[in-house]
């Protein structure tokens, strides 16, 4: 067994969801193909990821205080807190322990500020977990035998069926996958990090599946719709759970003409692409120091429990592509853009940048997907 570095780690989980992603978002191939045939770039790997965005359902043994710990482990560091109170959202965004990696936002739904009718729904699918999903995962790290995950009940998505993968070869992977990446015992306190983290190539791969493993059993049409109602985050989650909401793109760094988000926004739109304009195409801060656009959100075809042993399909919004523009703050205003680095820009988020955001998964912007 191979011990190995948190930033080696990182980079291992990163590009697994990257790749699973790309293969789920469409958009992003076509924005990456459309920056490379006009000359923006010449190879992807100069794309800068400003972050990536994870949402959650705010329950017990679910939630931010949950899905962070996988991230604190890798590295990153809590920032600052956010509330977002017509969406009923909390959330928090984290730096990276090297400037070369993303930020990280994760968002959770409240879910006990919902009528209880919705309440029950959610309640129905996440108390199926008896323990924290990621404590588990974590525990399987130290462990010698194998253990399986408490409540995790498979079912088929897009990202399973994709690479013509059957369902009940989903269920077998589902039920499979964590006791044979992670049963290996790591003598962990010969090491800094903390008893039962990641150590290993064979645990960031199964960081990797537990991201994109189904934690509930597969939702029912009436169920997801009746969460829409209601909520349309909670109604996406319901389905991706923590699919990887979307990556992002660094604008300010492109080469002259493309920039600015409001020069990116044209090139997208002149490549087919559908922007959000929920707070207008361009959000733009109090301070004008970060602006951020995003496509609207991918349609998928989903797989939903029938009520009666089968499936029935319909298409629902996956995931996004957003693009961001980090201005230099006043204090380095006088350094020649050659020396300027990432920390002599705008950090963080801003509240109403990122509510406008949001609605890229929302049907008044799907819909114009057509």
């Amino acid at each position: 067994m191979s011990l190995m570095s948190q930033t080696q780690l990182l980079d291992w989980v990163l590009e697994g969801l990257m790749s699973r992603y790309s293969t789920r978002v469409s958009d992003a191939s076509k924005v990456l193909s459309g920056m490379l045939s006009h000359g923006v770039i010449d190879d992807v790997s100069e794309i800068e990821n400003d972050h990536i965005a994870f949402r959650t359902m705010g329950v017990p043994n679910l939630g931010i205080q949950s899905l962070e710990k996988i991230f604190l482990a890798l590295g990153y560091r809590k920032e600052d807190f956010y509330r977002f109170e017509k969406k009923k959202l909390d959330a928090y965004w984290y730096s990276p322990p090297e400037p070369r990696f993303p930020r990280i936002f994760i968002s959770e739904l409240c879910v006990d500020a919902l009528t209880p009718e919705t309440q029950a729904i959610i309640r129905s699918y996440t108390d199926t977990l008896t323990e924290d999903p990621v404590d588990v995962l974590f525990r399987s790290f130290a462990a010698k035998q194998e253990k399986n995950f408490k409540g995790l009940a498979p079912f088929e998505s897009p990202e399973n069926t994709a690479d013509g993968e059957s369902a009940a070869q989903s269920e077998n992977t589902a039920k499979g996958m964590f006791p044979e990446r992670c049963a290996e015992l790591v003598e962990a306190a010969l090491e800094e990090r903390p008893f039962g983290g990641p150590k290993t190539k064979a645990h960031a791969d199964a960081i990797d599946a537990f991201l994109h493993q189904p934690l509930w059993r597969t939702p029912t049409w009436t169920d997801y719709q009746a969460l829409a109602k209601e909520s349309e985050y909670a109604s996406w989650v319901i389905y991706n759970r923590y699919y990887l909401n979307h990556f992002t793109i660094t604008i300010h760094n492109l080469p002259e003409g493309y920039n600015t988000v409001a020069l990116f926004n044209d090139f997208l739109e002149s490549l087919g692409i559908a922007l959000n304009d929920a707070g207008g195409k361009a959000k733009i801060s109090p301070d004008k120091k970060l602006i951020q656009s995003s496509a609207v959100a991918q349609l998928i075809e989903a797989a939903f429990d029938d009520g009666h042993g089968g499936e029935e399909r319909h298409t629902i919004s996956g995931s996004y592509v957003e693009f961001a523009q980090r201005e230099i703050l006043d204090d380095y205003a006088h350094l020649p853009l050659s020396e300027i680095k990432r920390h002599h820009r705008k950090e963080g988020f801003e509240r109403d940048n990122a509510d406008g955001i949001f609605e890229s998964t929302y049907s008044t912007q799907t819909g114009k997907k057509g």
